[in-house]
C-alpha cells in the first residue's frame, strides 16, 4: 500500500532505521492505524509530507510567480524521493496487488467523481444514444492520461507514474538486490533514460505519461540510497546542496525559461541538470526536517496534511479551478487556504468508512 502520502518508519531500539532485509513481512504492511512494538515513527517525515503538500498547492494556485518557479524545481520528486525512503521490497505479484488497490483504484475513482459534473452534462444536453457516445469518448480520453488531463486532473500524471515506478523500483529490488553498486548503476540508467527522452521526444504524449517513469524511478531510487545511509547528512554533503540550491535560484533569475524542472512535460533543465538540482533541494529539506522536528518548533498543522496528503494531491486543483472559474477575483491565498481546508475536509470524512477509504483514501 506505499503511496505518496508513504509508509511509518521506524527506528530499532538502538535509534538506528531498520535494514529493509529485516521484517520485510511486517514494515510493508504496517498502517497508520497499527500499533508497533519498540518502533518509534520518524515524525520528521510526517512534517515533511504536510510542508510539501503545502507547497504543491502554492505553487499550483501562484504558477506564475517567482517562488512558483523555485517549488517546481522539486515539489514533486520530494514526493517520489520520500516514496523511495519509506519502500521495502516485497513479492512482485503482492506488491503489483496492492499498489493497485492503494493508488490505481483512487486514481479511477477519482477521476469519475471529478467527471461526474461533465457526464451529467453531456447526459443532459444530448440525446440518451448521443449522451452515451459523448461518456464513453469523454472518458476515454481521460484515461489516457498523462500530459493530456488538465485543469482539474492536471495532478493525476503524478499518481500513475508514481504506480508505474514504485513496481519497477521493487521489481530492481527484488532481482538486482539492494547493494549500493546495483542501485547507483540503476539509478544512472534512469537518468539517462529520462534525459535522452527530455531531448529527443517531447512533445509526444505518451499514456498515464509513461516516459517519465525513468526520473520517476531516479529519484525512488535516491530515496533508498538515502535511507540506507542512516543519514541524510552522510549521504550527501549537505554544504554542497545548500551551494547547488542558492545557485539554482539565481539561474531562476538570470534564465526562467530554461531553468526548471517539469516532471509531467519530460523537462529537466539543460541536459538533465534539474535532476540534480532537485535532489538538492530535497535532502536540503530532509535535513531542515529533522533539525525542526527535533527542536520541536514546526506548527503541529503539517502532521494532518502530510497524513492527508494522497487526497489533497487529487483534490486541490478542484477546488482551485472552481473558485477561479466562478469568482471574479479572489485573493490567492484565499484559494490555497480553501484547497487545503476542502480537501482536507474530505480526507477526515473518508477516513473512517472502510469501503470509502479503500476507494478515495487508499487504504
Amino acid at each position: 500500500m506505499n503511496r505518496i502520502i508513504g509508509f511509518p518508519v521506524y527506528l530499532g531500539r538502538d535509534g538506528s532505521i531498520l535494514s529493509p532485509r529485516a521484517d520485510l513481512e511486517y514494515l510493508p504492511l504496517m498502517t497508520e492505524h497499527a500499533e508497533p512494538t519498540h518502533r518509534e515513527r520518524l515524525q520528521w517525515l510526517d512534517y515533511l509530507k504536510g510542508l510539501g503538500i503545502v507547497l504543491v498547492v502554492i505553487g499550483h494556485v501562484y504558477t506564475y510567480g517567482f517562488a512558483a518557479k523555485v517549488i517546481f524545481l522539486f515539489h514533486m520528486p520530494l514526493f517520489f524521493v520520500i516514496s523511495g525512503f519509506t519502500h521495502r521490497p516485497q513479492p512482485v505479484l503482492a506488491f503489483l496487488w496492492k499498489t493497485t488497490l492503494s493508488l490505481a483504484l483512487p486514481y479511477i475513482a477519482y477521476l469519475l467523481l471529478i467527471s461526474a459534473g461533465d457526464i451529467h452534462r453531456l447526459l443532459l444536453t444530448n440525446s440518451t444514444s448521443d449522451g452515451l457516445v459523448a461518456v464513453v469518448d469523454l472518458l476515454q480520453k481521460r484515461a489516457y492520461g498523462g500530459v493530456r488531463l488538465v485543469k482539474e486532473f492536471g495532478v493525476f500524471w503524478f499518481v500513475s507514474v508514481l504506480y508505474l515506478g514504485l513496481n519497477l523500483l521493487n521489481l530492481i529490488l527484488r532481482v538486482g538486490g539492494q547493494s549500493s553498486r546495483v542501485l547507483w548503476v540503476a539509478m544512472i540508467a534512469c537518468a539517462g533514460l529520462a534525459i535522452a527522452d527530455d531531448l529527443l521526444l517531447q512533445p509526444v504524449a505518451v499514456p498515464l505519461n509513461a516516459n517519465v517513469v525513468p526520473a520517476a524511478v531516479f529519484f525512488l531510487l535516491a530515496g533508498v540510497l538515502c535511507r540506507d545511509s542512516l543519514s541524510v547528512s552522510k549521504a550527501i554533503p549537505l554544504v554542497g546542496c545548500l551551494a547547488i540550491c542558492v545557485l539554482s535560484v539565481y539561474l531562476i533569475m538570470l534564465e526562467p525559461r530554461e531553468m526548471q524542472l517539469v516532471m509531467k512535460k519530460a523537462n529537466y533543465g539543460w541536459f538533465g541538470v534539474g535532476l540534480i538540482i532537485a535532489l538538492a533541494w530535497v535532502y536540503c529539506l530532509f535535513w531542515l526536517a529533522r533539525q525542526l522536528t527535533r527542536l520541536r518548533v514546526l506548527p503541529n498543522l503539517f502532521l494532518p496534511l502530510g497524513a492527508a496528503s494522497f487526497v489533497i494531491m487529487f483534490l486541490h486543483q478542484s477546488v482551485h479551478f472552481f473558485m477561479v472559474d466562478n469568482t471574479d477575483s479572489l485573493s490567492r491565498a484565499l484559494v490555497v487556504s480553501a484547497a487545503l481546508l476542502f480537501s482536507y475536509g474530505f480526507y477526515a470524512l473518508a477516513k473512517d468508512l472502510p469501503l470509502v477509504s479503500r476507494v478515495f483514501v487508499g487504504r
